[in-house]
């Protein structure tokens, strides 16, 4: 554990106006708006969940409270897991709430964290993140399953 890590302030209040610095606007609705390419978007997404997980519920209704507050528009949608899992495939979500755990070693971080599954349907790495410095890094791991 790195402990010369500083937890992150927060501070909603610089948040909206960071937001309101980049451009982002409220016309009184309570929710910011910016044009982008001549047109005129509010800042909302759906965040989605399994609907059966209560913590997963409460999660998602306490951000979407902390984000109304300074002018976006969150949605908590609870989903059944096979709905979810399809959204995920295709990538047709605009935020998803889940967790997973992986292994101790020897398990393989490529699975969720390489470039390599960004293209791919189905992939764990549905969130198509990619970063050529953690494949690199990635590609170094070696693992030995022979205890001795």
């Amino acid at each position: 554990i790195n402990t010369e890590l500083k937890p992150l302030p927060y501070d909603p209040l610089k948040a909206k106006q960071l937001l309101l610095n980049d451009g982002w606007k409220d016309d009184g609705t309570g929710i910011l708006k910016k044009e982008i390419n001549g047109v005129t978007v509010p800042f909302q997404f759906n965040l989605n969940y399994f609907v059966k997980s209560t913590i997963g519920k409460a999660i998602v209704e306490f951000i979407s409270s902390q984000l109304k507050e300074i002018g976006i528009q969150c949605e908590p949608r609870g989903l059944e897991i096979v709905d979810i899992s399809a959204k995920l495939d295709d990538k047709d979500f605009d935020a998803v709430i889940m967790s997973w755990l992986q292994s101790l070693p020897p398990e393989d971080p490529r699975q969720i964290w390489s470039s390599e599954g960004v293209s791919l349907k189905g992939s764990s790495n549905f969130i198509s993140f990619r970063n050529e410095r953690v494949d690199e890094i990635i590609n170094l791991l070696d693992f030995e399953d022979d205890r001795e």
